[in-house]
C-alpha cells in the first residue's frame, strides 16, 4: 500500500510535534516481510520502499518488530526499533512511524 511515513522520534528521542511537521515525509510502498538480522534469525519488519521500484534496491526505511498502536480512517501508527550502524558498531534504538495511507480514484 502507497504511504507517507512520517517519523515520531529520531534516533530513539521524540520530535516535538511542532518540529515533526516541517519535515518532509518519506513517501513509498508499505510492506510487511521476514528480514535476517543474523545467519540464524529472521525478525519481522515493516519495510517501504520507494514507489515503481522492483529491483530490490529502493528500500528506504524498516521497522524491526512493529506493533499496530493506533488506527484511523486512513493512517496507521507503528512502534518498534531501528538498527543503526555508526563505525562497525550496531545500535537499537525505538522508532514510531506515524503512516497516513494514500488513495487514488480513478473517474
Amino acid at each position: 500500500m502507497k504511504v507517507e511515513l512520517h517519523f515520531v522520534r529520531c534516533r530513539g528521542v521524540k520530535v516535538p510535534s511542532k518540529e515533526a511537521d516541517g519535515c518532509q515525509p518519506l513517501v513509498g510502498e508499505l510492506k510487511m516481510r521476514n528480514r535476517w538480522v543474523s545467519p540464524t534469525r529472521t525478525l519481522p519488519a515493516l519495510e517501504l520502499t520507494a514507489a515503481g521500484v522492483t529491483n530490490g534496491s529502493g528500500l528506504v526505511a524498516v521497522l524491526y518488530e512493529p506493533r499496530l498502536v493506533s488506527l484511523g480512517s486512513n493512517w496507521m501508527r507503528f512502534t518498534g526499533f531501528e538498527i543503526y550502524d555508526e563505525g562497525g558498531f550496531k545500535q537499537l534504538v525505538i522508532q514510531d512511524w506515524r503512516c497516513l495511507v494514500q488513495t487514488c480514484y480513478e473517474n
